[in-house]
């Protein structure tokens, strides 16, 4: 068995779907996890995955295309929860859902249908997934820091920054904010008028430019 390891973001798995799927080592001999924090050194067995956005978007576009844009959207959100077993779930369902072997009626029903229990547990994590966010769209509260930006700290299980983004671009479009996510590091950063994006690890250099307590 070949170990492919992931970053733990939805570009990181997909990239490892590609990869797995490209190397032509069998689906039964291949298997997909996120590298945990803590993995100093991968073990024997195990293959680093580069994330790669030109490699993400092609697997991206291939499951809207054959699997269409509601199963986009939950194995999309499956891949931002904290579940270990995430990455190698959604690649045993692409197995399925992009299998030539595979109907285009049965692929676009496979969340649906929840014949697989690959699928039910993608779409179990799916839902607590939206679910999380909701709550954040709802309970997340800004401060006013110096020069004016706006400032919310939330420690969310699931990464959800991703999915809430819209939501704050679209209630202050004409603001600078930052909401920054204690448990994953990340920080969902708005410019006035401008698109917002997810600023990777951004803990650290936050802390230093003393924009955290």
């Amino acid at each position: 068995m070949t170990v492919y390891v992931c970053e733990d973001c939805a570009d990181g798995i997909f990239c490892g779907v590609y990869d797995a799927w490209a190397s032509r080592l069998g689906h039964a001999n291949v298997a997909l996890r996120v590298k945990e924090p803590a993995d100093p050194e991968l073990p024997a067995g195990c293959r680093a995955v580069k994330t790669d956005g030109g490699k993400a978007k092609k697997v991206a576009d291939t499951i809207r295309r054959r699997m269409g844009e509601k199963s986009y959207e939950m194995i999309y959100r499956a891949a931002l929860s904290d579940a270990p077993e995430k990455a190698d779930c959604i690649y045993r369902v692409l197995t399925v859902g992009l299998s030539r072997y595979t109907d285009s009626r049965t692929a676009r029903h496979l969340f649906e249908e929840l014949q697989d229990a690959n699928a039910f547990r993608i779409f179990e994590l799916s839902r607590k997934v939206q679910n999380e966010a909701r709550r954040y769209e709802g309970f997340v509260r800004f401060r006013e820091l110096k020069g004016g930006v706006l400032f919310s700290e939330i420690e969310a299980k699931s990464q959800v920054l991703p999915l809430i983004g819209e939501h704050f671009s679209g209630r202050f479009p004409n603001e600078h904010f930052l909401i920054f996510d204690r448990h994953s590091g990340d920080c969902l950063v708005h410019a006035a008028q401008r698109k917002w994006f997810i600023w990777r690890d951004a803990g650290e250099d936050l802390s230093e430019q003393a924009f955290l307590p």
